[in-house]
């Protein structure tokens, strides 16, 4: 893999935010009230409660 010369890391880690991510299926067990609150916000959302898992997983990979 070819990284860039970045003026800033900032710039590093939106570009490796930018590359496609492969993603593998997992089982996750989470208790019932945050499934019924993950419904909630899907619905208001209007995305599947594992989309809304997968974000808030990425999105934690991600955070500094």
């Amino acid at each position: 893999v070819w990284f860039e010369p970045f003026d800033d890391i900032s710039d590093a880690i939106e570009a490796e935010k930018k590359q496609q991510v492969t993603l593998f299926p997992v089982t996750i067990r989470i208790p019932s009230q945050l499934h019924k609150d993950l419904t909630t916000l899907g619905i208001a959302c209007n995305k599947s409660v594992e989309r809304i898992c997968q974000e808030i997983l990425l999105e934690a990979c991600f955070m500094e």
